[in-house]
């Protein structure tokens, strides 16, 4: 396989890659619809620019992790089909990665989205307007489309 000629060539590989594990991994798909409700509900919580900058990188940060994850668990099974115990635990500390990521994320999110008050308030802004509604809707559409992309009922 040739070397990227070009920056958007790299760029295109990129992105048939993040299409291609969207298409694929579970977990992926969680993660990334998980950050956009967030960052929809971040949106009428009225969190500040610094606060943004941190959603914003511990989403791409557990979003990252998954895609290493995933793509060291391919890189594995390509080398070795037969159970070896450095194998799996090459596969368990991507996967501990993805964990330690997501944990990270989460502590996160409880820091800037503590408030009890400013949360009711937030979803009373949501429910109360048409528009948020919609758009709500629009997206919670959107992730079922990116939860069921490719799905097969299992015959």
């Amino acid at each position: 396989m040739a070397k990227n000629k070009t920056f958007f060539s790299s760029f295109n590989h990129a992105a048939r890659g993040f299409k291609d594990a969207l298409k694929r991994e579970r977990n992926l798909k969680f993660h990334v619809c998980i950050g956009d409700l967030i960052c929809f509900f971040a949106a009428h919580y009225g969190i500040g620019r610094s606060e943004w900058a941190v959603l914003f990188v511990v989403i791409g940060f557990v979003i990252a992790c998954e895609l290493l994850n995933s793509g060291i668990e391919k890189a594995v099974d390509t080398a070795t089909k037969e159970l070896r115990a450095d194998a799996m635990h090459a596969k368990d500390f991507a996967a501990a990665a993805t964990l330690v990521s997501a944990a990270a994320a989460l502590a996160v999110g409880v820091a800037i989205f503590a408030d009890a008050g400013k949360i009711a308030a937030a979803l009373i802004k949501i429910f109360t307007s048409p528009v948020s509604i919609c758009v709500l809707a629009v997206l919670i559409l959107i992730d079922l489309r990116i939860l069921f992309i490719n799905y097969r009922l299992k015959k």
